[in-house]
């Protein structure tokens, strides 16, 4: 029996190409036909469409995060150096009370209404600069946990789009994978049986738009007397040999038939005793030398 493929597809499919024709002979590789499938077509068209808008949205999200990243140091740089420009201002003047003070104290006698106006004044300005560097710190803090939220939050935003855009390559990757059985290879080395198609052809599911034939049998039918001695099973490995020349090769049992059958002995005379066996289908390798027709005798291969 003959290795067969017939080509054909479960979707429709329009022929953009034919590169064999009937009775020509085919190696393994070979290019047969090119089709396109319209709903691929559109698939594609909705893959790129959604992978441009997750890629806008990463865009916009990231564009965002920088204005309102910007927009925070702007801000915190403002209140920093209106708070620094205070405590300057208050140094300055502690600064200057301190050393007016040093300077009356130094003069002796009693404790003139100034200098004590000077030393008051010295502790308040003291209290209002370690509050501006409490506000400071606070400042500082509460812009690096405003700054940290909206890190986390862009962070968020941008695994939920790689979980979507994960989503989306599968989804590419299964559709190449669709559009790689658009080129349709010779599977083995053969001979095209027939050509069902025309260029531009829209051709429905299922339908078989070329057909290609082993160059070798691969397989064939033996039969099982009733009376042979010999027992068989499924998967046992068998010797087949040409009954006119001297080739061999290895073949492999697929299936024993369940029936009963009758049949003839290519050897009998004109008139032949009719005999019975059972069917025994078997796999032969690829690369066998056997020609369709040739008549071979199959022994079973016991293993130790």
């Amino acid at each position: 029996e003959s290795q067969k493929t017939a080509i054909s597809f479960r979707k429709p499919v329009q022929v953009k190409a034919i590169r064999a024709s009937a009775g020509q002979f085919v190696h393994k590789g070979d290019t047969l036909v090119l089709v396109e499938r319209p709903d691929l077509l559109l698939e594609q068209a909705k893959l790129d469409t959604e992978t441009q808008l997750l890629n806008s949205k990463k865009n916009r999200l990231e564009s965002a995060y920088t204005g309102e990243v910007n927009l925070l140091k702007i801000e915190k740089n403002g209140k920093i150096q209106r708070i620094d420009g205070e405590i300057a201002r208050l140094e300055s003047e502690l600064a200057y009370n301190t050393s007016l003070y040093s300077n009356m104290r130094q003069l002796g006698g009693e404790e003139p209404a100034a200098d004590t106006d000077s030393l008051m004044g010295q502790q308040d300005e003291a209290i209002q600069i370690r509050s501006y560097l409490e506000e400071k710190k606070f400042l500082e803090s509460h812009y690096a946990s405003e700054l940290n939220r909206k890190r986390a939050l862009l962070a968020e935003d941008l695994k939920t789009l790689e979980w979507q855009q994960a989503i989306l390559m599968q989804e590419q990757m299964v559709l190449q994978a669709e559009k790689n059985t658009l080129v349709q290879l010779a599977p083995f080395d053969g001979t095209i049986g027939s050509v069902n198609a025309q260029l531009e052809e829209l051709i429905p599911p299922f339908q078989t738009i070329i057909s290609v034939f082993g160059e070798r049998p691969s397989a064939l039918k033996a039969f099982l007397n009733l009376e042979s001695s010999h027992t068989v099973q499924e998967g046992q490995k068998v010797s087949v040999e040409s009954s006119s020349r001297g080739y061999q090769t290895t073949g492999l049992i697929l299936e024993i038939g369940a029936r009963i059958v009758d049949y003839q002995d290519a050897y009998t005379p004109a008139t032949p005793v009719q005999m019975f066996g059972r069917e025994v289908f078997i796999q032969l390798p690829e690369d066998n030398d056997f020609l369709y027709g040739e008549q071979v005798y199959v022994y079973p291969i016991y293993e130790e």
